[in-house]
């Protein structure tokens, strides 16, 4: 075959108009022999790779073949968007340096010299590329500003997962210690209402002295509002809570009226009432011995025994519930 030579009829890029579409080059151009005539009209192979130099002998990209018919010389392919090299290349990646040249073979022949420079246009793919990671940068950063609009970091929520499937960007509120420099937006948030992590969650002491805060621990723990300055409606002369100055903290977290405070369970005082004069049970309550406990009468004569008030033998009063874990957004 004689010596091709190469006419540059035009070079242009299709950059891709939305992030879900592939980059592409346009490549048009026309074959000439040696005589400076149109190849004969017919179906060819054309092969491409781009380098950084016009002597460089290693690819940045290519090879890239194609077939492709050629009218009066004129051919019109599209590259891309990855090469035929193994691993396949991006076409975008082809262009992150200042030059580019591009080198052509027909039906596997010679290269046709030189190679020609790689104008502004298809450099488009390339800022296309920092465009979208850009874009998937602003992208993330409103879906994390949502997110955080959605569930402020501190929120806590009920989660019908085990353990080992907490979401990303949510701890178990198991009372572990943990560090400010690792969760410093959900440091911010609770402090040390929880703790100062001078304990782990197990209650042994902590001796890693960059573990500074505490998760809250809620592991067979009811949730209770904080009282505040609300006033009981019954007796307006107390908060809603009446021992909300008794509350304790968990290691050395916050006490008395303030969020993080614990309680422990108890029984208030309270009075059962009969509904028959008290003298006709006489005989139903008398307990045994060891295990009696007096009854105030009105009636009539000393006081009455009874029975200790039992349950359906458990160790503790509890309204029916179901498990959750409990998982706190940092």
């Amino acid at each position: 075959m004689k010596t091709i030579a190469l006419l540059i009829a035009f070079l242009a890029v299709l950059a891709a108009g939305a992030m879900a579409q592939p980059a592409h080059m346009n490549y048009q151009g026309r074959l000439l022999d040696e005589g400076g005539q149109p190849l004969p009209n017919g179906n060819y192979t054309l092969e491409f790779n781009i380098y950084n130099s016009p002597d460089e002998t290693v690819p940045v990209w290519g090879p890239f073949e194609c077939d492709t018919f050629v009218a009066n010389g004129r051919f019109n392919v599209i590259l891309g968007t990855h090469d035929n090299a193994v691993p396949a290349r991006s076409l975008t990646d082809a262009f992150s340096g200042d030059n580019r040249f591009v080198e052509i073979r027909v039906n596997g022949g010679a290269p046709i010299l030189p190679r020609q420079q790689i104008l502004s246009a298809p450099y488009a793919l390339q800022s296309q590329k920092a465009q979208m990671a850009q874009m998937a940068d602003v992208a993330a950063g409103l879906v994390k500003e949502l997110a955080d609009a959605l569930a402020p970091v501190g929120s806590i929520l009920a989660f019908a997962g085990p353990a080992a499937n907490v979401p990303d960007g949510w701890l178990l509120c198991d009372g572990r210690a943990i560090r400010s420099s690792e969760y410093p937006a959900l440091y911010a948030a609770i402090g040390w209402a929880w703790g100062n992590g001078t304990f782990n969650a197990d209650g042994e002491t902590n001796n890693d002295s960059e573990l500074d805060f505490n998760l809250p621990d809620l592991r067979g723990m009811f949730l209770r509002g904080v009282t505040g300055t609300r006033m009981d409606p019954d007796t307006p002369t107390r908060t809603f809570d009446p021992d909300a100055q008794d509350r304790k903290s968990w290691s050395y977290g916050y006490d008395g009226n303030r969020v993080g405070s614990v309680q422990r369970d108890e029984v208030g005082p309270h009075h059962h009432e009969l509904e028959k004069p008290i003298y006709v049970h006489w005989r139903q309550f008398q307990g045994e011995a060891g295990d009696r406990r007096p009854l105030r009468s009105t009636a009539a004569g000393a006081d009455l025994w009874s029975d200790r008030t039992k349950g359906n033998d458990t160790k503790e009063t509890r309204p029916t519930n179901a498990y959750v874990n409990y998982i706190i957004k940092y």
